[in-house]
């Protein structure tokens, strides 16, 4: 059997030779490892810089909401209408916040807070928009409520008045602008006022009056309990007025009575001396002579 002879590697000078895997140097494996961990560390330090600014950029705008919540309060205490006062809120949070953010050295944070302002800078739009909504509405109850009032002092002064009042009452709920809800509750607390105001504002210049016509079911708009009071106030009245009738008439009598006394003396005292009469007083009419020596 033949043998095979057994080649061995020859190293010399010419034929190359055989070194260790560069396991050190750059761009071999140990190389590319400790970049990859320089990066992944950077990156890890980077994350950490931003949770940093997150937390620091949180506490900041906390405390810039309750600064810009407490202007708006004050804008709108200054303010005499609501109208455009939306813009005008936007535009102090514009220059608010310009100046907040510029005393802010740490880039990661203002980076931070640049995505959040957007959201906070809507939310103070949306305040002011339901401020204005709501203020003009209080405006528009108010101007109506007063003028109820003024339309009440009417009718009070003069029944004939009310029908006119209630009609012009009726039309400004309509032209008013009110939601159905508020429309409904100004037409009812408006128009009992007008007919309580109405009713009571006759009643001591007409007391009988007021309970026929409370009688023939006259002025719906006033509540059950609101009538009975009319009804009992005007009976009232008339009692009262007649006592005071019975009071003056009684006076009035007694006044004349005197004054008749007086005429009576010197009448006698007269025809005594002179044998003439006095002439009764310009008050005392000969029908009131003798009514008052009647009794």
């Amino acid at each position: 059997m033949a043998s095979i002879p057994i080649l061995n590697q020859q190293i010399g000078p010419g034929l190359g030779s055989v070194s260790p895997l560069p396991q050190d140097r750059t761009g071999g494996m140990g190389g590319r490892t400790l970049a990859t961990e320089a990066d992944r560390a950077e990156e890890l330090l980077s994350k950490i810089a931003d949770q940093d600014a997150a937390v620091e950029g949180l506490n900041r705008l906390a405390s810039f909401k309750t600064a810009q919540a407490q202007r708006l309060d004050q804008l709108q205490q200054s303010v005499k209408t609501p109208d455009g006062f939306t813009p005008m809120a936007l535009k102090d949070f514009d220059e608010v916040s310009k100046e907040f953010m510029g005393g802010i050295e740490n880039k990661r944070v203002v980076r931070f807070l640049e995505t959040r302002m957007p959201e906070l800078r809507a939310s103070v739009a949306g305040s002011a928009i339901q401020w204005e909504t709501n203020s003009r509405q209080a405006l528009r109850v108010q101007n109506f409520t007063d003028g109820v009032n003024k339309y009440a002092t009417t009718v009070q002064a003069d029944m004939a008045s009310y029908p006119g009042a209630r009609a012009d009452l009726l039309s400004a709920i309509e032209l008013g602008g009110f939601d159905p809800v508020e429309a409904a509750k100004l037409r009812s607390t408006g128009l009992k006022s007008l007919a309580r105001s109405a009713v009571f504002g006759e009643i001591e210049r007409n007391p009988q009056g007021v309970i026929d016509r409370l009688n023939k079911g006259e002025f719906p708009d006033l509540e059950a309990d609101t009538r009975l009071q009319a009804m009992n106030a005007a009976q009232n009245e008339i009692k009262r007025q007649q006592a005071e009738a019975k009071a003056n008439q009684q006076l009035e009598r007694q006044e004349k009575l005197t004054t008749l006394q007086f005429w009576m003396r010197a009448d006698t005292e007269s025809r005594k001396q002179t044998g003439k009469p006095v002439p009764l007083p310009e008050n005392i009419t000969d029908e009131d002579l003798g009514a008052i020596l009647k009794p």
